[in-house]
């Protein structure tokens, strides 16, 4: 409870009676507040000495619009000032390759170095070893980058999706990627999930019948 051109207030008890001593004689603005209620202001005259009722009314407290949005990964990638080429597992299975390395070295602008059967390693546009920075699943791989006869030290049966980024990548993923990166993406959880859970269902019912 307040009156502002008093600069006098009070606060009700328990049973919500208030009390005011020793006010002035007039007409005065008065204003009731209460945490979850809407303000009541209204006009009184100090100098009845009758007793005053006033009934808070709930406030709803409303927000702004919330506008929710979201892109596909496609758009994503059209907006990115980085080219990236993508090799989906479907082409990486049409390859004839001794490993994950030779599978996406027929990208455009992507060669390899091969020492053997199983032991590749990529270069983009003439440069390789620590100029290309190799990820497995947004992890850097810096195991065997030296090494002559070491390959990529990723599982190629865990390989969702290859993207290739041909040029310095150096501003997202470290200043020695001057020749460009490449990311190797494992297949999203879910997907095992839902197999797993197809699977079940079927050997049930064959189980039943």
């Amino acid at each position: 409870m307040l009156f502002p051109d008093l600069r006098r207030f009070t606060a009700t008890g328990p049973d919500g009676a208030f009390r005011f001593t020793n006010l002035p004689k007039g007409r005065f603005l008065m204003q009731v507040r209460s945490l979850g209620y809407t303000t009541v202001v209204r006009t009184v005259d100090t100098g009845t000495g009758q007793p005053l009722d006033i009934a808070l009314v709930p406030a709803a407290t409303e927000i702004g619009q919330v506008v929710v949005t979201g892109v596909s990964a496609s758009t994503e990638m059209r907006r990115s000032p980085i080219p990236t080429t993508v090799v989906n597992r479907t082409q990486l299975n049409q390859m004839a390759a001794t490993n994950v390395v030779d599978a996406i070295a027929h990208t455009p602008g992507l060669s390899q170095i091969t020492t053997g059967v199983g032991i590749s390693k990529p270069i983009i546009r003439g440069l390789g070893a620590n100029r290309v920075i190799t990820l497995n699943n947004g992890a850097r791989q810096e195991g065997q980058q030296w090494g002559d006869e070491h390959g990529i030290e990723i599982d190629e049966a865990g390989i969702d999706r290859a993207e290739v980024i041909k040029g310095p990548g150096s501003l997202l993923y470290g200043s020695d990627g001057l020749a460009g990166v490449v990311n190797f993406v494992a297949p999203t959880p879910w997907k095992k999930a839902r197999s797993s859970a197809q699977y079940r269902l079927t050997t049930r019912l064959i189980i039943a019948c």
